[in-house]
């Protein structure tokens, strides 16, 4: 068992190899993203970057993101999503819960950027679409849950609310990125997408009914999407222009894995283009 603490919680002993493996295999957030990233740079063959340092334009701070990479589609290789993906190492004794309830036709939404004729991008807002179902379920609320040794629940939202905000902070930093392109760089059609990747068996499910009833037992999910509807004014020199993140995507490994083979689905991300 291994838990955070501080200084004054330490024994005398020196720290072992062994203890430094077992902090590896069981504790670092730093090797389960180096997993991702071997994923990432199979599955993403174009421009990927991790570790790097950006502008948090909420905080006035500089952060940390996790990695950054893009996805051009094998058969429209001028259709590009770009993802902001952050890891978290959770554990299944303190797994992510997710409460969700039916999507509605004004949650059918998505942003696109394309590059039009008067050579910069325009933004293309598609209502309804496909890529996000109606009816399909969408998350409301999250929490990690576990348990003390008295079996009393432990429930926090804390560090996952960081995460995903730093998520969306990194793609507020790629989507200025694009905006201050002098060409097109072989993109047509342009869409940015958050993402927080969890190891397996750590992502959980709950449906409600829009009448708020359960729907059914929690269950072990590897994909689930949180409806968050944040919009975005990016600004360089002159420029500006509107971009909306209407979901956060909740991934296990398995599940980012799937998700950047599922071509035909991701599709429906560019609607009528």
């Amino acid at each position: 068992m291994s838990r955070r603490g501080n200084s004054r919680n330490l024994a005398n002993d020196s720290i072992t190899t062994a203890d430094i493996e077992k902090y590896i295999q069981q504790q670092s957030d730093f090797a389960f993203e180096m997993e991702i990233l071997q994923i990432i740079k199979r599955k993403c063959s174009y421009a990927s970057s991790w570790g790097g340092v950006y502008f948090d334009p909420q905080t006035r701070k500089q952060r940390e993101y996790d990695i950054r990479t893009e996805l051009r589609l094998n058969y429209n290789l001028e259709k590009v999503l770009k993802l902001a993906i952050e890891c978290k190492n959770f554990k299944p004794n303190y797994p992510l819960v997710i409460s969700c309830t039916p999507r509605i036709e004004q949650e059918q939404k998505i942003d696109v950027w394309h590059w039009g004729s008067n050579a910069q991008y325009e933004r293309q807002f598609c209502c309804p679409t496909s890529f996000y179902q109606l009816n399909g379920w969408v998350g409301r609320s999250l929490d990690q849950v576990g348990k003390d040794s008295n079996s009393d629940l432990i429930i926090e939202d804390n560090s996952t609310y960081d995460k995903w905000t730093q998520a969306l902070a990194s793609l507020h930093g790629m989507l200025e990125d694009a905006l201050s392109y002098n060409a097109s760089d072989g993109y047509d059609y342009l869409v940015f997408l958050p993402l927080i990747v969890v190891p397996d068996g750590t992502l959980w499910q709950i449906n409600y009914s829009a009448e708020g009833q359960r729907a059914g037992d929690p269950k072990q999910v590897d994909s689930v999407n949180f409806w968050i509807d944040v919009e975005y004014l990016i600004k360089h020199d002159s420029r500006s222009e509107y971009y909306n993140i209407s979901h956060l995507h909740f991934l296990t490994k398995k599940g980012l894995i799937n998700f950047l083979d599922n071509e035909p689905v991701l599709l429906n991300a560019f609607c009528r283009y």
